[in-house]
């Protein structure tokens, strides 16, 4: 099962952006992966304009077991959608553009290295970039931890910022994947403004 978090947890480095399912798996009997899409970098010029105030719209996980809001805008990826994770995608010209994902990995004696040491784990199987150290945060009245990342899938430098916190028998992974080189800077008050609404349960 924490094997198959973090795979989805790296869901805009995988996902989205791999050519078939086959380079995220590891031959373990998973769930179907929705089909990936190709995507082509957009040039500089193309860089879209974030806006860090846009508004937010609530999303609840079918269960009632956690609720997040999302840019409005970004679709909500029903198909990958569920009690324990949450998509969304922000596209212009049916390019992705940017991805929030919000994921549960359910488990006893879970703690926030943990999580952030797992997670490391996968997003080194892409070449380059570089990883931030964590930044401890709050999420939903929790202590947590953030980190960044930069790494290069497929030709296509993806960019993500990803908080970890544990709630319960969940370790949350709330992450913004970014698709433009150089954008993430521009993310992290929307970023801040998503964590704030996040709450468990």
């Amino acid at each position: 099962m924490r094997t198959r978090f973090f795979k989805l947890a790296i869901a805009g480095a995988c996902l989205l952006l791999v050519a078939g399912a086959a380079a995220c798996g590891d031959g373990e009997e998973e769930a179907p992966i929705p089909t990936p899409v190709f995507l082509t970098p957009l040039p500089p010029q193309a860089m879209p304009t974030v806006d860090a105030s846009v508004p937010l719209v609530e999303y609840r996980s079918p269960d009632g077991g956690f609720s997040v809001s999302h840019p409005d805008g970004w679709t909500d990826l029903r198909n990958m959608s569920g009690p324990d994770f949450a998509v969304f995608s922000w596209t212009e010209d049916g390019i992705p553009i940017a991805q929030l994902t919000v994921l549960c990995n359910r488990g006893e004696n879970q703690t926030v290295d943990s999580l952030i040491a797992g997670d490391a784990a996968i997003s080194a199987q892409f070449s380059g970039g570089s990883t931030s150290d964590p930044v401890p945060i709050e999420v939903a009245g929790t202590s947590g931890k953030q980190v960044t990342y930069a790494r290069n899938v497929s030709g296509l430098t993806v960019e993500q910022v990803a908080a970890f916190v544990v709630t319960g028998d969940c370790g949350w992974r709330i992450g913004l994947d970014t698709y433009v080189k150089g954008s993430l800077q521009s993310y992290l008050p929307l970023f801040e403004r998503i964590l704030a609404s996040f709450q468990a349960g």
